[in-house]
């Protein structure tokens, strides 16, 4: 819990931070939140857990409504105070665009400042006809680079978007396309995603606590699947119900968060 936040009676869904020193803040962490009532907020955390927000006034946070429930925020790697929002897409997705303090305006996937309040471009996750539906929410963020991010959303679909190309909110329908889409074989909706920043994405799923690997240089198909099963003295494997909540990994292994326990899994 930390001081002087301002959250709503809503809950908390999202939150994520990273050093703030790449930007020229020494000794200061970026935090990010994102609640269920689609509050987005900001500050600055010294080493003592102090807030401090953009116009040095100590013990507040920054504040902007999204117009839509959030489900997932990421900051950029870089330190910029750049973030990735993922909505649920229940409002108009007309609007690309948003005012100083506001994060109202664009689909499911948003790119803001948080550093200056400004909406950066949104981007709009379309079926194979080229219509949105509605509801298809982004679940779960990451970055694969400054200008490369990742997205699993309901719609059982893993997408790579180039930032670059979303056009500082007046990109045309062309260029609010993801770089690639990899759509799920079990059509199972996407909870967590993690990118190593080189070439593999972790995918966790909606059933059976079941994590996909994906290589973004080969788009027909995912690598490799892995699953959570029990095994029991009569042998049967059974396959847990949980979703996979949060999801991480390196080099040698990945870690995944169910509904009733932390599981840590090899690659090899």
């Amino acid at each position: 819990r930390l001081h002087g936040h301002p959250f709503d009676q809503s809950a908390v869904n999202c939150i994520d931070s990273c050093s703030a020193a790449a930007a020229g803040f020494d000794c200061w962490r970026l935090v990010l939140a994102g609640t269920k009532g689609g509050s987005l907020m900001a500050a600055r955390l010294n080493g003592d857990c102090c807030v401090q927000d953009s116009q040095q006034n100590r013990g507040s946070w920054r504040s902007w409504n999204s117009g839509d429930r959030i489900y997932a925020c990421r900051l950029a790697p870089d330190g910029s105070g750049i973030a990735l929002i993922g909505c649920a897409g229940l409002t108009n997705a007309s609007s690309t665009t948003a005012g100083a303090d506001s994060a109202e305006g664009g689909g499911p996937l948003r790119l803001f400042n948080v550093e200056t309040g400004a909406q950066l471009a949104a981007g709009q996750p379309l079926t194979d006809t080229g219509l949105r539906r509605r509801g298809s929410g982004i679940r779960g963020v990451a970055f694969q680079s400054v200008s490369l991010a990742v997205t699993v959303g309901y719609d059982a679909r893993v997408r790579l978007w180039d930032l670059r190309m979303l056009g500082g909110g007046v990109a045309t329908e062309r260029h609010r396309l993801p770089a690639a889409v990899w759509e799920d074989p079990s059509d199972c909706a996407g909870t967590a995603v993690q990118a190593d920043r080189c070439h593999t994405v972790l995918v966790g799923l909606m059933q059976h606590g079941l994590v996909r690997l994906y290589d973004i240089r080969q788009t027909r198909s995912h690598v490799r699947t892995f699953y959570k099963g029990a095994h029991y003295p009569d042998c049967v494997a059974r396959l847990t119900r949980s979703p996979v909540y949060s999801l991480d990994f390196n080099a040698h292994c990945f870690v995944r968060g169910l509904d009733s326990e932390i599981n840590c899994v090899r690659f090899a």
